[in-house]
C-alpha cells in the first residue's frame, strides 16, 4: 500500500466520525465520538507533515501548494484545540464550531487528494510512496501512543 492510499483511508474515517458527530443524539456520545477523532486526526495531520507536506516543500514548484495545506493543518488543529477546551460538548455552539470544522476538512481533502497527491505522483516513484507509507504508519502510530 502507498502512503496515498494510506492518505485517503484516514480520510474516509475521519469524515465517518465528523459524521457520527454530527448526528449524535447527545453531548456524551459527542464528547466520546470527539476524543477518538481528535486523536485520530492529529496523529494523521503531524505524521502527514513529516512523511509528505515536509519533502514536498522542498520543492519549489510544489511549496506554494504545501504551505497553504500546511496552514490548513494547523487552523485545523486551533479549532480542534477550543472544541476539546469546551467544557460541554454538544451544545449548538460546539456543534456550529464543528460544522465548520467538517467543512473545512472536506474542503482541504478535496484539495490534498486532488493538486497534493498529483504533485507526490509526479515527485515520487511507486517504490518511494510505499516506504514513506510505512513510515507514515510508524510517525502515526508514535502520535496516538503519545496522544
Amino acid at each position: 500500500m502507498t502512503l496515498l492510499e494510506q492518505l485517503r483511508e484516514d480520510h474516509r474515517e475521519a469524515k465517518d466520525l465528523l459524521a457520527q458527530i454530527e448526528n449524535a443524539e447527545d453531548s456524551k456520545d459527542c464528547g466520546t465520538l470527539f476524543r477518538e477523532f481528535r486523536s485520530k486526526l492529529l496523529a494523521h495531520a503531524h505524521a502527514e507533515q513529516k512523511t509528505l507536506y515536509e519533502p514536498m516543500q522542498r520543492d519549489e514548484e510544489h511549496r506554494d501548494t504545501i504551505l497553504e495545506a500546511t496552514v490548513e493543518h494547523q487552523v485545523a488543529e486551533d479549532l480542534i484545540e477550543q472544541l476539546s477546551r469546551a467544557r460541554a460538548k454538544g451544545t449548538p455552539e460546539w456543534r456550529a464550531k464543528c460544522t465548520v470544522l467538517k467543512e473545512m476538512l472536506e474542503h482541504h481533502i478535496e484539495e490534498e487528494e486532488g493538486e497534493v497527491f498529483q504533485a507526490a505522483r509526479e515527485m515520487f516513484e511507486q517504490e518511494q510512496l510505499e516506504e514513506m507509507a510505512q513510515k507514515f504508519e510508524r510517525l502515526k502510530e508514535r502520535e496516538l501512543k503519545a496522544a
